[in-house]
């Protein structure tokens, strides 16, 4: 997308707003903020979360090939 699109989207969108940002604003909700700065590490999988996913996925119908 090109600035000029970009711009004309943003004028169309300033006369006609998405209809989810007016239900928002009608039922007075506010956007959530999450702080990014502060990422959780990983847990590490171990061989029995492994073999809990393929049973899982087996009984699920699923196959290994």
């Amino acid at each position: 997308m090109d600035l000029i699109r970009f711009a004309a989207m943003s004028r169309y969108w300033d006369r006609h707003p998405p209809l989810h940002l007016m239900v928002q604003s009608y039922l007075g909700i506010k956007p959530v903020i999450r702080n990014t700065t502060q990422a959780k590490p990983e847990a590490a999988n171990t061989d029995d979360d492994l073999q809990e996913f393929v049973q899982l996925f087996t009984a699920a119908g699923g196959t290994l090939s």
